[in-house]
């Protein structure tokens, strides 16, 4: 049966023409034969009429799957947005590496010091009076060549046209004892090899003059164990020589016998060495009893002896750097 609008699969028939003027008019009573709520509803299996205006035929369009819409799509993100964060986020991290960059380049200066217990060098010779550290004559720049301030307490130490003050072995054993980790140093002499001719021995002393040396500083400490321990400071004009220096596989600083020290570590005895630098200067000990005997395999006292001091004048080289900065703010 016909409703008006459509033939149904079931009758098999042809969809016949509709007379406009057949139809019932708006507001008109629906065939008694349909319910009101079946009339002018679609048979079974065809879609509702196509409205005007309506895309496609019979079916919504922008559906996804059988019977449901599409989930809301993602917002447009602000790429402008996006990229000020990046931007800012390059900005933080560089600037977190240019302050941490000085602090990691001293920690790692620190680190680099080597200990052994080899054949100690000659006896010690007879050094120049105490004298400042000459000027920077052997700078590895040109003297016409204009130079930044320093940013940090190491680059101040690794330039000699930056670092001015003076160097004398009171500014770098500026006290008569050392405390350290509650081991106690007594200081029992001091020198200063002029020229870098005397203290560095068994080849050091051919390495730090070819790279220019300038003077080193020496010192002598002993302490309740009756270990007696020579530092020697070797001062250079650049980081780069210093760390040449330090390097060098052969050598090392003589021991200075003078003043209350006793002979100690003579040639051809075996003692505790380090060798280390920070900046433009490169330092090293040797360590060995006082009453002239070899450093015996394992004594940890004479090696812990030779690192102390070591330590003790790093510490010394960055308290004169921070000195030093303040003169540049």
């Amino acid at each position: 049966m016909n409703d008006g609008s459509e033939t149904t699969p079931e009758s098999g028939g042809q969809q016949q023409p509709q007379n406009p003027a057949a139809l019932p008019s708006q507001g008109a009573v629906p065939d008694a034969a349909f319910p009101p709520h079946l009339a002018r509803q679609p048979a079974y299996g065809y879609p509702p009429p196509q409205e005007p205006g309506q895309p496609g035929y019979g079916y919504p369009q922008n559906v996804g799957g059988y019977g449901y819409p599409f989930a809301a799509g993602p917002a447009e993100p602000d790429w402008q947005e996006l990229a000020d964060r990046n931007e800012q986020a390059q900005r933080r991290r560089k600037r977190l590496f240019l302050i941490g960059g000085g602090v990691l380049a001293a920690a790692a200066v620190a680190a680099a010091v080597t200990t052994a217990v080899v054949m100690s060098g000659g006896d010690s010779g007879t050094g120049a009076s105490d004298q400042a550290s000459p000027s920077a004559a052997a700078s590895d720049a040109s003297p016409s060549a204009s130079i930044a301030p320093p940013t940090t307490p190491l680059e101040l130490l690794s330039d000699a046209r930056l670092d001015k003050a003076p160097v004398t072995v009171n500014t770098l054993f500026p006290t008569p004892t050392l405390s350290v980790q509650g081991r106690l140093y007594t200081l029992l002499g001091t020198e200063l090899d002029k020229g870098c001719k005397v203290s560095p021995v068994n080849g050091l002393e051919q390495t730090v003059s070819a790279l220019g040396c300038y003077n080193v500083y020496r010192a002598t400490y002993v302490n309740d164990s009756h270990v007696q321990i020579t530092v020697g400071v070797a001062t250079f004009a650049s980081a780069a020589r210093a760390t040449k220096a330090k390097s060098g596989t052969k050598g090392n600083v003589a021991p200075l016998v003078k003043d209350q020290a006793k002979d100690f570590c003579k040639t051809g005895v075996k003692c505790a060495t380090t060798q280390s630098s920070l900046g433009r200067y490169a330092y090293f000990t040797i360590a060995g009893p006082d009453n002239g005997s070899a450093v015996a395999a394992g004594d940890k006292v004479a090696i812990q002896a030779a690192r102390d001091i070591s330590g003790s004048v790093y510490e010394t080289l960055l308290e004169r750097g921070r000195t030093g900065m303040a003169k540049y703010n």
